[in-house]
């Protein structure tokens, strides 16, 4: 199967999925796609089994885990102030910094949100 087919199977799932107004016929849509799937997985090892689930619209995308870096001062595992770096580098730069000019110690603590 091309991308197209998928991309075909998908936008038809979805419509139905969609256009169901009785619950019943949803689930049955819904479990139609999870069983396709599941056959499409089998068939083709590098089938994204969870893209297609979100696509037709069966399941939710899932949450996205974001990392951050914070600065601490030493003994502390609490943040120090209100901001946080996307990159590690620029955290540990600015805790350099403050610990160059006698304001630290700081440390540098990964943070998920």
């Amino acid at each position: 199967m091309t991308r197209k087919d998928y991309i075909l199977i998908v936008a038809a799932l979805k419509h139905a999925i969609n256009v169901s107004s009785i619950p019943d016929r949803r689930y049955g849509v819904e479990r139609a796609a999870l069983c396709l799937a599941d056959a499409l997985a089998t068939d083709n090892p590098k089938f994204d089994r969870q893209r297609f689930l979100v696509e037709t619209g069966v399941i939710d995308p899932p949450l996205q885990q974001t990392t951050v870096y914070v600065l601490c001062r030493t003994g502390s595992y609490q943040q120090w102030g209100q901001v946080s770096y996307s990159s590690r580098d620029h955290a540990q730069s600015v805790a350099d910094h403050y610990n160059e000019v006698g304001e630290g110690p700081f440390w540098v603590k990964e943070k998920k949100l």
